[in-house]
């Protein structure tokens, strides 16, 4: 860092205050890769060669699973339906990114969002319901599922954020609980067979 002191240039060598932290070892259990830290257990990857219905367990090696990680399960072709546990409160963004046979999924009831791009692309997907709890839908989180017939919102969502449910060609009514106060520009954006849709006054 240059800095003038009395008329002329100094070099000035700074502290370094960069946090620096370990990397979490990764560890394998059966499909899945995680870490842990704090005593608590992150899915951080699904083996791309998983089929059919599974289950998330929720603990490992006697510690809770408590986050899906980002991409955790991106591009997983064959996985068709996915339960995920009450430990888990936090899934990541991309989490479930093209899972392109995925038709079915139940989530934890402990979390709070449903982050960007979470199932952008699932386009086996045909309903699903958002535990009640979940604040926000994030942007793209539902883009592209073509097949997504029926959705329920639950009655602590805030707001849904721009193009979540973009492309959803398939689906055909929705039902904006009244807690809603803000939907993202073009939320809905080529919803074809949208007929029908409530929406609360409280909208911005």
């Amino acid at each position: 860092l240059w800095a003038i002191r009395r008329g002329s240039w100094r070099w000035l060598k700074l502290p370094d205050f960069s946090v620096k932290t370990k990397a979490a070892t990764e560890l394998t259990e059966g499909y899945f890769t995680y870490s842990v830290s704090n005593g608590e257990v992150t899915i951080t990857k699904c083996d791309k060669t998983v089929s059919g219905e599974i289950s998330v367990p929720s603990t490992i090696d006697g510690l809770p699973v408590t986050k899906i990680g980002s991409s955790a399960f991106n591009s997983c072709p064959d996985l068709s339906g996915l339960t995920i546990p009450d430990t888990v409160t936090d899934i990541g963004s991309s989490a479930f990114y093209s899972c392109k046979s995925l038709v079915n999924i139940t989530l934890s009831k402990n979390i709070t969002a449903i982050r960007d791009y979470s199932f952008m692309q699932c386009s086996s997907l045909e309903n699903i319901i958002i535990p009640n709890g979940v604040k926000y839908i994030g942007h793209q989180a539902f883009y592209d599922c073509e097949n997504l017939k029926s959705i329920i919102l639950p009655d602590s969502l805030k707001e849904i954020y721009m193009h979540t449910f973009s492309g959803c060609t398939s689906l055909e009514e929705i039902i904006i609980p009244d807690s809603v106060e803000k939907i993202g520009i073009r939320a809905f954006g080529e919803c074809a067979s949208l007929e029908s849709v409530v929406i609360s006054s409280k909208v911005t």
